[in-house]
């Protein structure tokens, strides 16, 4: 606790649920939910990886310091199945 505390005062986004937003310690959502809903999707299919994999995004509404990106779309090819995920972590509504 001690830790996040300064860190927090350091640079107040790096804390709790926010450390997901740079590459120091995370993925971005893909890699916090998106890892769980592909295991799922591919015990479905029973397939062990996809054939390929697409992906595009980038900071288009944040206004902090984080590094990844605050939308993202990614499509999985399972072949005959395609998989998408979508990542929006903002929206137009001003910050309180």
């Amino acid at each position: 606790m001690a830790w996040a505390r300064a860190l927090a005062a350091l640079q107040p986004n790096r804390t709790y649920y926010r450390f997901r937003w740079f590459y120091d310690y995370s993925g971005g959502q893909l890699t916090n939910f998106g890892v769980h809903y592909m295991d799922v999707l591919r015990w479905c299919l029973g397939k062990d990886a996809p054939l390929a994999v697409t992906a595009m995004g980038g900071k288009y509404a944040a206004r902090d310091n984080r590094e990844i990106p605050d939308t993202l779309e990614v499509l999985w090819d399972f072949g005959g199945t395609m998989v998408t995920f979508s990542q929006i972590n903002c929206n137009a509504r001003p910050a309180t």
